[in-house]
């Protein structure tokens, strides 16, 4: 199964001392679609799609460079005298795909004179139809079984693909697991699903593993199968708010709980075009990093609290000069929430900002980080 991966813009933001920014006259670019996906067409066929480019600003927006990259299947065509596009106005061009019959991804790259996004990417992609075989669930975990018992369950082969497939051998090493005789070979059409029955019989006090093994006439494919005979002890995470769980909780706040240990900001990675930093804001102003600036995974000790104390964060974006802050919306300058906290477990919270004006995407990946330590968080 094909994997997508979806670029992520940070946008315009305003400043806590301003809840309005000067105007002036500037183009403004806007692609509509800003992604498309062809999907699955014949070999040496094609396909296009129509982008449109707006301008939304109040002055003429000039298009200085617009070209494919990395996608030698993707073809347009832009005239030269409409590289200038008035305010209000937009211009469309067609982008066509021949499949190549193999996975296909690029992107629209786009030079033009908007002060906010000189630079855009648009993300493309295309494939043809092929046989594709999906092995679930994986891992198979039969869980707890007491010693010189059996439990059952089922390995799932699904062609996902547009084409029939046969599966030509199933292997699984001499071990606790084990699996039902089957008539080898056999073929999945498109859409079809096989299952195998696969047993677990522990036979000593442990813990299991092993992989199943698929052979098919497009590849190899395998599962891993796990189980236990040892009873597990749950311990209680003494962080853990039940009411709360680990669900993502925009608006929420951290406080501290007694006070006794340090607090540790783990920074993660940005998700951002702009350079974010992020900020300890009160009870004491500490920098933790700053987005592709920061190596990834830098811990930073931000020392002891009182009691009760929030610890309040905020993000400052170097390219346009705006902060913005975490909890209720309305310690932001557009009264919308910019941050969101998810327990992770272990007594740590994941902490994301949203750099976008107007509250973005409402994703909070434009820069995390990860807090440790004896903390409380309010919804």
């Amino acid at each position: 199964m094909d994997t997508m991966f979806w670029l992520i813009w940070g946008c315009s933001d305003f400043s806590l001392q301003s809840t309005e920014k000067t105007q002036s006259n500037y183009p403004s670019l806007r692609v509509s679609p800003d992604r498309y996906n062809y999907g699955d067409i014949p070999p040496q066929s094609s396909t296009s799609t129509t982008f449109t480019i707006l301008n939304e600003g109040s002055a003429g927006l000039d298009i200085h460079e617009i070209s494919i990259i990395d996608g030698h299947s993707f073809t347009f065509f832009f005239p030269q005298e409409t590289r200038t596009i008035p305010p209000g106005e937009s211009h469309s061009f067609d982008v066509i795909f021949l499949a190549s019959g193999e996975p296909e991804q690029a992107w629209i790259h786009i030079e033009s004179s908007d002060p906010t996004h000189p630079s855009m990417e648009i993300p493309l992609y295309g494939s043809s139809p092929s046989a594709a075989l999906v092995i679930s669930p994986n891992p198979v975990d039969f869980g707890y079984t007491p010693v010189d018992t059996t439990i059952d369950s089922l390995v799932f082969i699904q062609n996902i693909g547009a084409m029939e497939s046969e599966v030509q051998n199933i292997y699984l090493p001499e071990s606790s697991f084990s699996f039902a005789d089957i008539t080898l070979p056999f073929t999945i059409l498109p859409g079809e699903t096989y299952e195998i029955p696969v047993s677990f019989s522990p036979f000593t006090e442990d813990y299991f593993t092993e992989q199943l093994w698929v052979q098919s006439d497009i590849g190899t494919h395998m599962t891993n199968l796990q189980g236990t005979s040892e009873e597990v002890i749950i311990e209680e995470d003494p962080c853990l708010d039940p009411d709360l769980s680990y669900n993502q909780h925009p608006e929420a706040t951290l406080r501290v709980n007694s006070g006794i240990s340090p607090v540790y900001a783990t920074y993660l990675y940005t998700g951002a075009g702009y350079t974010n930093e992020l900020w300890l804001q009160s009870p004491h102003l500490i920098h933790i990093a700053t987005g592709h600036e920061t190596p990834e995974d830098t811990m930073v000790n931000l020392g002891t609290f009182s009691a009760n104390q929030e610890l309040f964060f905020k993000m400052f974006v170097r390219d346009t000069g705006y902060h913005y802050y975490s909890g209720p919306a309305h310690r932001n300058p557009d009264n919308y929430i910019h941050a969101a906290i998810s327990y992770l477990g272990d007594c740590e919270w994941l902490v994301g900002f949203e750099d976008m004006y107007n509250g973005g995407d409402q994703d909070f990946d434009d820069i995390l980080m990860i807090l440790s330590g004896d903390l409380q968080m309010l919804p």
